[in-house]
This record gives C-alpha cells, structure tokens and sequence, in this order.
C-alpha cells in the first residue's frame, strides 16, 4: 500500500476508534522571511509568529507547546496521544495547519530562542561580514576566480554533509548507458592466446557436454570450455598445434574461429580467466617403485628388493631431481631474459 493511503487510512481508523474526541493537527513552517507555528482543530485556529533566527524544529515545538496549553485551559485533561503525520499526505487537519502556519502573524521580539537556533544566525551573519569583505578585494586575482566564498563547514556535520557542502548534493545511480563500446580495441591476441579457440553458431539449448560431443576427435587432448554467452564458447587447448586442428572443426550446429576473430566479450573473457585458461595437465605415470615405497610407507614395512632394484629406484630418483633443477634454472634464466 502506497504511504500516503496508509497514512490516511490510520488517522481514518484513529478518528472512528476516539469519534468522541476532538483531534487537534499542529505545524511548524519556516521560510528566507517567515517562522510561524499553527495550532488547528474542528472549534479553533491558533497563529503565533516566531523570530526569524528560529529554527523550523522550534517553531514545531511552540506548535505542540501551545496545543498543550489550550486543551488543559479548556478541559482541564491531560492529553491523550500524539501522531506525526508527513506533510502533503492528503490530511486535511494537517494541510489547514501548514497553511495556517505559513501565514501566522503577530508579535514575537519576546520569544526565548535556544541557543542551538542562535548558532545558525551567527554562522550566517558571520558568513555575510565575510562575503561583504571579500567583495572589496576587487584587485585580488583569487577573487576574479572564487567571487562567491563557499560557507563554513559545520565542526560537528559528517563526512558525507561536508562533501555535499562542497559540491553539492551527491547521488549514486546506475549508469545507462554501455561505457563498454568506447573501449580500444585491440585486433592483436598475445601469443598466450593462441591455444585458444572461440566456438559460435550453436544453439542457446546446447551445454557444455553438446560441445564436448561436437569436440569428440579431441577426446584423447586435454582441454577445456568456457562459456562467454549462450552462443559462444571458448575451447582452451593445451597447444597452439592442436587448437589449429580444431579449427578445421566440420560440424553442423558448432563453428569454430580463432580468437582473433572474435567477439570483444570472448577477448575480455580469455584475459580475464588468463592465469586459469590453462587446462588441467595430465596425471603422471606412476612407476612401480613409487607405488612400492608408498605403500611400504604407509603400513610401516621394510621394503623388499633386490640391489639391482634399489640401484635402479636410485637412478630414477637422482635423474626426476637433476631434472627438477634444470627446469627451476630455465624458469629462472627465462625471468631474468638470458637465453639458454
């Protein structure tokens, strides 16, 4: 339900639960020249003029002030409840007292006025002595670029208040227009992507393993899919060789091109998925003499073999570390650019 029928339906409902009862409806209205409160009910209107350093809070609080003031002079009985009600809601008590509040007249030089309303008069006549100095420094060079001085930021307002001081008020929305076609585009793929192949022309119904059928001859390579849109697709192979191979792909629902050609959002999503485009790497062949030693390992056994056995797992090992190390040494000649 919208507010304001919510609005209207309560007090609606409030007045036929009290219809004995005569509800009175107050307001507070401040403008550049005028602070009036109002006070309304079916019987009477009550107008009070405040002085024009009141704040609209004061000027809502001399309303309930004076409302209290005429049910105990006229009945002699403690108020009963209090509603606030949004202005503008469809009220008709709570419009006449708006209105009854924006033309109230009368005296108001004796009104107390709080000293939180007092620091909003100085601040501004403080902020208008400096803005009438400001405007005789007609020679200063600032003055020609900042000819209006921007006003003080209160010690006590927050972050996001001062910022709204400064450059006015700010609001987050959704962007619509697609920022993304003013990209650069880029028709050059890095070789990293070579081993990347685009799969298009299929129907939106078909899923990863309608493409995996469609890549069938590839069974035995080790490769894998990823999805850009629902036509479009990228085959991740694990050489450039053999992703030239699947470019002569004949099949009557997949195309496939290579990624060159493209679309920008296939492009975008191989860079973005770049450290993991690279398909898992096959498992590697387990020899006798590992599955020996683990499952020795395991259960606590002495292992039985023979010297020419044990010679060899020797081999074995020294030649897998001589070859850990020549490949940590070419990974590191190759960040460090020498050539081997």
């Amino acid at each position: 339900m919208h507010s304001c029928e919510y609005i209207q339906n309560t007090v609606l409902g409030t007045q036929r639960a009290f219809s004995n009862y005569e509800p009175i409806f107050t307001d507070g209205s401040k403008s550049e020249s005028h602070v009036g409160s109002a006070v309304v009910s079916l019987s009477t209107v009550i107008t009070d003029a405040l002085p024009i350093s009141a704040s609209i809070y004061t000027a809502e609080l001399h309303a309930l002030r004076i409302a209290i003031e005429h049910i105990s002079l006229s009945c002699g009985r403690k108020i009963s409840d209090f509603g606030w009600i949004p202005g503008h809601a469809g009220i008709t008590g709570n419009e006449l007292a708006d209105t009854a509040a924006r033309s109230a007249t009368g005296s108001s030089e004796r009104f107390p006025i709080p000293h939180s309303d007092l620091k909003a008069c100085f601040r501004q006549k403080l902020q208008s002595c400096w803005q009438s100095n400001w405007d005789q420094q007609t020679e200063n060079k600032l003055h020609s670029i900042m000819p209006i001085l921007a006003p003080t930021v209160p010690s006590s307002s927050n972050r996001r208040e001062q910022l709204n001081i400064v450059t006015g008020q700010i609001k987050v929305r959704t962007s619509r227009n697609d920022y993304s076609e003013y990209q650069p585009i880029s028709d050059n793929v890095p070789e990293e992507y070579e081993n990347i192949v685009e799969l298009y022309n299929f129907p939106k119904e078909f899923n990863t393993q309608d493409l995996v059928s469609a890549l069938s001859m590839f069974q035995q390579s080790c490769y894998c899919i990823k999805w850009v849109d629902d036509c479009h697709a990228l085959a991740v192979f694990t050489s450039p060789a053999i992703a030239n191979q699947a470019l002569l792909l004949t099949h009557p629902f997949v195309k496939a091109r290579p990624l060159s050609e493209g679309l920008k959002e296939s492009k975008a999503k191989a860079r973005w998925c770049a450290r993991h485009s690279e398909p898992p790497k096959p498992r590697p062949a387990t020899t006798a003499a590992l599955a020996r030693r683990l499952v020795s390992g395991a259960l606590g056994l002495k292992v039985q073999a023979t010297k020419e056995q044990k010679e060899l797992e020797r081999n074995m090992l020294k030649n897998a570390r001589e070859k850990r190390r020549q490949k940590a040494k070419q990974q590191e000649a190759i960040w460090e650019g020498v050539t081997m």
